[in-house]
């Protein structure tokens, strides 16, 4: 093929794509100059940037439309209807969708993937075949086109920035101005022109040979090795019979997303590569069971923790991918797999049981449940009686108090409704249960599933009064360790007339008048000694954090010039069982 073939088929006809799609391109123009008024007028207003956005696939997809039902119809008129209708559900989508619905962010992101997937599916409903060519033909476009786009907006911002430094100063918005207008103007019309017309032949339409070797040779031999992986743990489980991470429904479902979509793309090659058409068999068989692994882990954590947005979405995708593995071991055709997808955001985003309702819903029965079960409602009503609520209870309770007012939370609605009472703030119901900022632990979670210790702590709960010597004369209260003890860093304070040293290991205190060591004791040997002592009886609270009495965590000697009592009111942990940090009480007395 001459040079200027290839060049002519990379650059399609513009002017073609502009007449074929032309409310697309205005609404993509509409968009670049909103943005340039919006940056330009130093405020940022992406309310109507973001429902511009919905524009550009919803007036293709119609335009899509008018070619496949009423190419015989008048054409102006329709595209009329096509600009003023997009233009009327924009208007009436942003009166919606703030207050109703799953929040606005979400509303408007659903509406553009269902008509993102509408633009695919249209031109494929009544093709018998080469479904997989035709898809396979728009990825390819918009791959192009991004790669176009990016280098178009690469080429601006070198001259913006050479003219910026070698002539006059430039405003930085130029930047942004140049991407928007190679991401909506140049994009969608170069996009635009290369797409297939309605009944054009993909008979003689073949994938790169180069973008053909990397799916059949590099991605589904990583897919299969993956596979093998979780194969391998899944038989884990079964040995072990432990129980599946809550990580693996992750691990399963994007990895099966991403193959489900390998499976379209080799589809139109499987009659020549005998890899593609094994691995487009037997991979939705393969992949079943991992995706009912990814189920009972997803469930699971529904069951501990109730629904969220991101587990609803987890367990949507769950059997959406399901649906597809049975839908292509029993019959291939891809035009269910976008039905499907469509069908799923509509049931997740604009249906009563979306995730936002659902989520809602779950995490107040929740609540309610954990405070019945800890005390706090009784006979119906609400208590402040929390004298017993566990470290680890209170915690949790907390954790769903900060799910529903979290700062990034944009829904209104989204309140606490215990007992047919709605709560407008979170210090109000903490209020009433008698919560404070105290109930948060900031462990990790692994540590608090596992009961791995990251601190013991004095109760302070006891009547104890900390600054008190309590028969010994002197009191240095609150000594930190805040290092690791094995290191050669050196402290030292002055405290009522006494030097107190800590190097190494060694804590040394001196009488500074009479210059004399009352003290000299290996503070990391104690803190061992202590921790020994009481290792059973903390874990068996099966907590990261535990709380004990001052019998448990107090350390009696006498010395030859001193009798002393050490209290540690904190013992930090970097790891199981290793000591990195100490808050202690020291009380002693000069023979």
């Amino acid at each position: 093929m001459k040079l200027k073939e290839k060049f002519k088929n990379l650059f399609p006809d513009i002017k073609k794509g502009i007449e074929r799609f032309p409310v697309t391109v205005i609404f993509g123009i509409i968009l670049f100059i909103i943005a340039i008024f919006s940056i330009e007028g130093s405020y940022y207003e992406l309310a109507w940037i973001e429902y511009l956005i919905i524009a550009i696939p919803l007036s293709a997809t119609l335009e899509l439309v008018r070619e496949k039902y009423f190419e015989n119809k008048n054409r102006k008129f329709f595209r009329i209807i096509n600009f003023f209708g997009t233009i009327l559900f924009i208007f009436v989508s942003k009166m919606f969708f703030k207050n109703y619905f799953a929040g606005e962010v979400i509303n408007v992101t659903a509406t553009v993937l269902i008509f993102y997937v509408l633009f695919y599916l249209i031109p494929i409903i009544y093709r018998n075949e080469n479904r997989e060519k035709y898809l396979q033909s728009v990825v390819g476009n918009q791959i192009i086109t991004i790669g176009f786009a990016l280098v178009l907006f690469l080429g601006f911002s070198a001259i913006i920035g050479t003219v910026d430094v070698l002539l006059i100063n430039l405003p930085h918005t130029l930047y942004t101005h140049a991407f928007v207008f190679s991401a909506s103007v140049f994009g969608v019309i170069f996009f635009v022109s290369r797409l297939k017309e309605k009944d054009e032949s993909l008979a003689n339409y073949e994938l790169p040979k180069i973008v053909e070797v990397l799916i059949c040779y590099i991605l589904i031999p990583l897919i299969l090795i993956y596979t093998t992986i979780l194969y391998l743990y899944f038989a884990k489980i079964i040995f072990t019979l432990k129980m599946p991470k809550g990580v693996v429904s992750h691990l399963v479902l994007w990895y099966t997303a991403f193959s489900l979509f390998i499976i379209i793309m080799v589809t139109p090659i499987t009659y020549k590569n005998k890899f593609a058409k094994f691995y487009k068999k037997f991979f939705p068989m393969i992949s079943v069971p991992l995706i009912l692994l990814a189920l009972f882990s997803i469930n699971k954590r529904i069951f501990q923790y109730g629904i969220t947005e991101n587990r609803y979405l987890v367990m949507i995708l769950v059997i959406w991918l399901l649906f597809n593995m049975i839908l292509y071991i029993v019959k291939n055709d891809v035009k269910w797999v976008l039905i499907s997808y469509i069908f799923a955001i509509l049931i997740a985003v604009f249906s009563p049981f979306n995730l936002v309702t659902v989520s809602i819903n779950s995490q107040n029965k929740r609540l309610e449940k954990l405070l019945i079960k800890n005390g706090i409602i009784q006979n119906g009503k609400i208590t402040n009686n929390n004298d017993k609520v566990s470290i680890k209870n209170k915690n949790e309770i907390m954790s769903v108090i900060d799910y529903f007012y979290n700062d990034t939370s944009e829904l209104k609605w989204k309140k606490i409704k215990i007992l047919g009472k709605t709560y407008e703030k979170p210090e109000d119901f903490m209020k009433v249960i008698g919560a404070n900022d105290f109930w948060r632990s900031y462990e990790s979670i692994d540590n608090q599933e596992k009961g791995v210790i990251s601190e013991i702590s004095l109760k302070i709960n006891d009547g104890i009064k900390m600054t008190e010597s309590k028969g010994y004369d002197y009191l240095i209260y609150d000594f930190n360790v805040s290092y690791l003890l094995d290191t050669n860093e050196t402290k030292e304070i002055n405290n009522n007339g006494y030097k107190i040293i800590l190097k190494n290991e060694n804590l040394t205190i001196k009488n500074i008048q009479k210059n004399t060591e009352i003290l000299n004791i290996n503070l990391n040997k104690i803190a061992n000694e202590i921790y020994l002592k009481i290792k059973e009886k903390s874990k068996k609270q099966n907590q990261s954090y535990v709380e004990l009495p001052e019998n448990d965590l107090t350390y009696l000697s006498e010395t030859k010039n001193s009798k002393y009592k050490i209290v540690f009111s904190d013992i930090h942990f970097s790891e199981e069982d290793k000591i990195d940090g100490l808050n202690l009480n020291i009380y002693f007395s000069e023979k």
